[in-house]
């Protein structure tokens, strides 16, 4: 049977969003302890604008390339030269496929599962990721669907039992908030978006306008930080700043009258959006490496799985390089890179040379 290549622009967003969600689930609203959390929220909506300005480099090559990815685009431009972005690009994947699962495993054999063997979960969840990433694309957006649907209903079986206990006077404006922290707080709102770099690789996947939907992705993906953010704030007050797992404790808050405590809800929609997140990240990863050396797409996840395996199973051991790869996350680098900086040189040599679709 022919595996089917094509999505939709609505069906990679649901998924770019599922991987989002890790994200939130992973971190608190707040990054650093003496900033209060209202000022992040504050410093995301203000983002929005500069996130949609770092996507004028897609905007341009869809244009001009439309169904290009961007290796393909860098291609068009010149052979080695697309090779070497779409090594690059590659090389990233694989980062963040073990970035991914290492923290996978912090999450579950810390907070859930604290006396279990951690590695177990890293090979468990590679090698179905991986079954699903030989699966392709299409299987993946479609299992997609039905997370989002879990995701509504297991939102409002932790959010609505939270209102009652909401207490506002927890929410807050500083009154010694500096343009500093404010302006940090905006960048950090902007660098949170590394998950758009999936509309650069599988662009070539997209049937019809690539671009169609984006807008209302980000406002979307900022909407429901802000859902998360105000909860947090004001239901833990004060005791917000050592919250690790903000989802997680919330979920243990709420309480229905079919479930007394939601944790186990929260649980199993984690591992729904992992597994969506790594099976994406691989299939990228393998569609990549089928671009610069000749294999199957199969082959291409399939030896990306094995490298990531590797490299997680042997860093998850160090906390201290689990501790330095949290804060080089932070900086902005990878944003910087692989939305702003290789697109936009992309861009400009597609532009220069006059690189249209044929």
């Amino acid at each position: 049977m022919k595996r089917v290549e094509k999505i939709t622009s609505i069906q990679l967003l649901t998924m770019i969003f599922i991987t989002k969600l890790f994200f939130f689930m992973m971190y608190t609203p707040k990054m650093e302890i003496g900033m209060e959390s209202t000022v992040y929220m504050i410093g995301q909506l203000c983002s929005i604008p500069f996130i949609f300005l770092s996507l004028l480099p897609f905007y341009y090559l869809n244009t001009n390339l439309p169904n290009y990815n961007i290796m393909e685009c860098g291609k068009k431009v010149n052979f080695k030269f697309g090779k070497i972005i779409g090594m690059l690009y590659y090389f990233y994947m694989i980062f963040s496929v073990v970035n991914t699962l290492i923290n996978f495993d912090f999450y579950l054999s810390s907070a859930v599962y604290p006396e279990s063997k951690s590695y177990l979960f890293i090979i468990i969840i590679t090698a179905a990721c991986a079954y699903c990433g030989v699966l392709g694309i299409e299987p993946l957006a479609r299992f997609s669907g039905f997370v989002i649907i879990a995701l509504i209903i297991s939102g409002a079986m932790i959010f609505l039992p939270l209102v009652s206990k909401v207490n506002l006077s927890f929410i807050h404006i500083p009154r010694d908030m500096g343009l500093k922290d404010f302006a940090k707080a905006v960048y950090m709102g902007i660098i949170s978006n590394n998950e758009i770099v999936f509309l650069y690789i599988f662009a070539d996947k997209i049937k019809g306008n690539a671009s169609k939907g984006i807008g209302k992705y980000i406002l979307t993906s900022v909407g429901f930080y802000e859902l998360v953010a105000f909860f947090t704030v004001a239901i833990f007050g004060a005791y917000e700043k050592t919250v690790l797992f903000p989802l997680y404790s919330l979920s243990g808050v709420a309480s229905l009258s079919i479930l007394e405590r939601t944790e186990s809800v929260h649980v199993a929609i984690w591992v729904f959006v992992a597994f969506v997140k790594l099976s994406l990240l691989l299939i990228a990863a393998g569609k990549l490496l089928t671009g610069f050396i000749k294999m199957g797409l199969d082959k291409g996840v399939i030896i990306s799985s094995a490298i990531s395996l590797i490299l997680a199973l042997l860093i998850s051991k160090s906390f201290k390089i689990l501790h330095y790869i949290r804060i080089f996350m932070y900086t902005g680098v990878l944003f910087g890179i692989f939305i702003v900086v290789l697109p936009t040189m992309v861009a400009v040599s597609v532009k220069i040379n006059g690189v249209r679709k044929n």
